[in-house]
């Protein structure tokens, strides 16, 4: 948005009375107070065009130090999307496909543009929506290839039933067997979304304690639970891929989650990429102190010492 020579911010249009100004990918105006604004009649968020533009935006209202362009030097564009914060007007079906559309296709754009205020509903929503969905799915899938896949490896080595170790306790064999597919499926049923629900908001704070110690998180928690939600979420659908589904989503989620978290702080790409990758690194240094202190002590037990 430009300044007025004295310095000052022009208001934004209002939209019922005026139109925005063509803008490169989906607008959707949303104020930066969350409220969102009427669509007029026609209203496409899919075109760049015809669009109502937001009340106050927020691109305009930048509180820290670097207001009105980013760190590297590009203009902050106004914060609108994704298009599931417009999910009331759109649908939830379709939100939720151009939400996933626009990350996978311009993940920089999709968080630049993504507000940051607004409440934890939206995001929580999504999230938990797109992970109950295709993971739920993907347990269907992924039961009978597991099971063809024990079957085989059963044949092959000695000592299993089916792939399942004879020596197994009954209730573990039991879990194993095609016919407690019903059981397993309504474990799934009941306990995903609190598995999810944990998932996001543990990792979101981990994720934004280092982001703070590195310099970065400065527009706050929310902005980094979204961007987790967002990039997190729209990644499951290869949940339902066999095999390589769920590795293709970690790599990618860790992907988007980066770009996401940079772009929702405006800040160094770096910062984001130490604040994802390091809970990991400490995860696995700490596993291999854990892991050399067992060998240690079980080697140490049977010499004696």
């Amino acid at each position: 948005m430009d300044e007025r020579e004295d310095g000052s911010v022009p208001a934004a249009p209002d939209a019922e009375n005026e139109v925005g100004g063509a803008r490169d990918g989906p607008v959707y105006g949303r104020a930066r107070a969350g409220s969102p604004a009427v669509p007029p009649p026609g209203w496409d968020p899919e075109s760049s065009a015809g669009s109502a533009a937001p009340a106050a935006a927020e691109s305009a209202v930048w509180t820290y130090p670097g207001a009105g362009q980013t760190p590297w030097g590009e203009p902050i564009p106004p914060r609108d999307g994704p298009a599931w914060e417009w999910r009331r007007e759109l649908g939830t079906v379709r939100a939720a496909w151009l939400t996933v559309r626009e990350i996978f296709t311009s993940p920089d754009q999709a968080f630049s543009r993504a507000i940051r205020d607004g409440g934890l509903g939206a995001p929580f929503q999504f999230y938990i929506l797109m992970g109950y969905v295709f993971g739920i799915l993907g347990f269907v899938i992924s039961w009978p290839i597991q099971l063809l896949a024990e079957r085989v490896m059963g044949g092959m080595f000695p000592g299993t039933s089916g792939g399942v170790a004879a020596e197994w306790p009954p209730f573990m064999r039991f879990l194993d067997n095609g016919s407690s597919f019903g059981v397993a499926l309504l474990i799934q049923i009941v306990l995903l979304p609190f598995t999810l629900t944990a998932i996001l908001f543990v990792g979101s704070a981990i994720l934004h304690v280092f982001l703070k110690l590195l310099g970065g998180g400065r527009a706050g928690f929310e902005a980094s639970f979204r961007a987790v939600a967002y990039a997190q979420g729209s990644v499951t659908p290869f949940q339902i891929v066999p095999f390589v589904g769920p590795m293709v989503a970690m790599v990618l989620g860790i992907i988007f989650l980066i770009i996401g978290l940079a772009r929702m702080h405006e800040t160094a790409t770096w910062r984001a990429v130490l604040a994802v990758l390091l809970p990991f690194m400490l995860i696995t240094v700490f596993a291999v102190l854990a892991a050399v202190v067992v060998i240690l002590a079980l080697y140490g037990g049977a010499r004696g010492i």
